[in-house]
């Protein structure tokens, strides 16, 4: 296993993960390899001449990458909720990146965006809501209205499964995380935006989580009526 590393004006590559008896209380340089420990693992690097080369393609995954940094600032508290079943070693927004990066998009003039509707917030192994969930608003009060259709319940399907609304202001990125109601309620909930949020601006996703956190579905994108 082989990955670069960019520290300052040369490159770390991770030549190997190991495991060995004596390791683990190695952690110096030897020539031009250092010998780590981190997060439980064994791990070679070497150092290597910086690669200096500045390709449309190395644009273009720059672009993306601070884009997306930017979106998991904006979704912050929502990521950490949406993504508890990430892999061991990864930070929500490690887990939201990984998810995202085919959502994010780069113009000929090089500017950055996202395709909304396939952005997931929230991403696990439950059942997700997509046909179950709608959504209208009231711009001249500044409210959402979620209407739920009470479903059968089956794995992956629970009736203690909460309902979360989350939704983003694109211009301000800024974004709110509402508790609706549980899998076997289909009572409607109205929910009020922040002052000064453009309803033009909003776009809405929902997702259910396990009655302890643990679980998520995916999230499903909704169209505002």
């Amino acid at each position: 296993m082989t990955k670069k590393l960019e520290t300052g004006h040369q490159t770390s590559l991770i030549l190997a993960i190991f495991k060995m008896p004596f390791m683990h209380k190695l952690t110096q340089s030897m020539a031009e390899n250092t010998y780590v420990r981190s997060k439980g693992k064994n791990i070679i690097k070497t150092k290597i001449d910086s690669n200096k080369s500045n390709t449309l393609l190395q644009s273009i995954q720059r672009l993306k990458v601070q884009f997306i940094i930017k979106l998991c600032k904006a979704l912050n508290a929502i990521i950490h909720v949406g993504f508890p079943e990430r892999q061991r070693d990864f930070t929500p927004w490690n887990a939201f990146i990984s998810t995202n990066m085919d959502a994010i998009t780069v113009s000929d003039e090089m500017e950055a965006g996202v395709a909304y509707s396939k952005l997931l917030v929230a991403k696990g192994s439950l059942e997700p809501l997509e046909g179950n969930v709608s959504v209208t608003a009231d711009s001249e009060a500044g409210t959402l209205t979620f209407a739920h259709t009470a479903e059968e319940f089956a794995y992956g399907c629970n009736p203690t499964d909460v309902i979360y609304a989350a939704v983003l202001e694109q211009e301000r990125k800024r974004s709110k995380l509402y508790k609706l109601m549980t899998r076997k309620e289909d009572m409607p909930v109205e929910v009020t935006l922040p002052t000064g949020w453009k309803m033009e601006n909003v776009a809405v996703y929902v997702f259910a989580l396990s009655e302890n956190g643990r679980k998520a579905s995916d999230s499903t994108y909704l169209e505002i009526g």
